[in-house]
């Protein structure tokens, strides 16, 4: 039965992190019982409500050193071509309260257009780690990559993407084709309409499109920019012949 399952994935409306979190949850609904939950993204959730208010003296922020990329970007597939021309929107960031572990993860600074102060970071890391920085303001600001050079006006498309590292990949696949009149935007996997009616206001003269993968919570989200930007939106729900999503693409990961 799970042959069965993984061969037709795609049929089921269904989302997870991988394909087995996606088999699991198949395999549960013809069970007729709860699906399963996973501890990683419980502790993601509650990362990110854990705290009411961003305390930016908690993280020690450096920017990236181009001459030296984490090696976690070429794991993900991203060239150090790509790293280097999105280098002003992201920060190496170390929380001073994790007695855990000492080192830097991957911030991607959260701003909510009124300045360019943090209020917050979708932070990644080794072994799959992801959450945010504790208080970040997820409701109106989000990850923001402006390639215009500071001049909104002149901005023409904002790519809306789950995650800033699918925001990377998308900008990767498609560098050949986009100009300078564009922004970059990562949601961080929670979203509030206020978030995205944030970003667009931002960049008044702006088309939205959505960059989310092609699964039900993709689709969901798909569905609320629409209701909100009536007319404004092209989807452009990305599935690469065959690939689960933009990162597998980069890396040669067939489903």
């Amino acid at each position: 039965m799970v042959t069965l399952i993984r061969e037709n994935l795609s049929a089921f409306t269904v989302s997870g992190k991988d394909e087995w979190q996606k088999i699991a949850k198949v395999m549960a609904r013809f069970a007729n019982m709860p699906e399963p939950e996973y501890r990683e993204d419980r502790e993601y959730v509650k990362s990110v409500k854990a705290t009411a208010f961003f305390d930016a003296s908690r993280y020690e922020v450096k920017p990236i050193d181009t001459e030296r990329i984490p090696r976690l970007f070429s794991e993900r597939g991203l060239s150090d071509g790509t790293v280097k021309a999105l280098a002003p929107f992201l920060s190496l960031i170390r929380d001073r309260q994790n007695g855990k572990f000492d080192g830097y993860n991957i911030g991607f600074p959260y701003t909510n257009g009124h300045s360019n102060v943090p209020q917050g970071y979708e932070i990644r890391g080794y072994g799959g780690y992801k959450s945010k920085a504790a208080g970040t303001d997820s409701s109106s600001s989000a990850w923001v990559a402006d390639l215009s050079g500071g001049n909104p006006y002149i901005v023409k498309s904002v790519f809306f993407c789950e995650s800033a590292f699918d925001a990377m990949a998308f900008y990767q696949v498609n560098r050949a084709q986009l100009g300078t009149d564009i922004a970059l935007v990562s949601l961080g996997g929670t979203f509030s309409d206020r978030q995205i009616t944030g970003v667009m206001e931002r960049f008044p003269d702006a088309r939205a499109y959505d960059c989310f993968d092609n699964d039900l919570a993709g689709q969901k989200t798909v569905e609320t920019i629409a209701m909100l930007f009536t007319g404004k939106v092209n989807n452009e729900a990305y599935r690469y012949d065959g690939y689960k999503d933009l990162n597998d693409y980069l890396r040669g990961k067939r489903r």
